[in-house]
């Protein structure tokens, strides 16, 4: 399929798709001769594993050295789990930091609130 059809099949703009290529996360299948480019299936179904791991937290740094360790099967699905318990493992902590922001905001505004700034 050519970019225009991969970006509707994904549901993201073509500019995406072309920003995943230049950082090497997705490669196109085959070029025409009048350069076009060719996406198959499997460059769909990456595509969509790329996004599913950003909706997850993944930096596209962990995207990219996942991906390359899961393309040459290095990775067993025990390392794989590990890599998951420790982006778990971050997230608890961000969700940590964000409660005590939340708390010491209350508390400023309930100073606020009662004249004491």
């Amino acid at each position: 399929m050519l970019i225009g059809a991969l970006s509707k099949k994904i549901g993201v703009s073509v500019d995406t798709i072309r920003f995943y290529e230049k950082k090497g996360l997705i490669k196109y299948t085959t070029v025409t001769e009048n350069n076009y480019r060719h996406y198959d299936e499997s460059v769909a179904h990456k595509l969509t594993s790329i996004l599913q791991a950003k909706a997850l937290g993944f930096s596209l740094r962990e995207i990219r050295e996942l991906s390359d360790l899961t393309d040459n099967n290095y990775l067993s699905s025990s390392e794989r789990n590990k890599i998951l318990d420790d982006k778990i493992m971050d997230i608890d902590e961000k969700i940590h930091q964000l409660e005590e922001m939340k708390n010491r905001l209350l508390s400023k505004k309930e100073e606020v609130k009662k004249g004491k700034c």
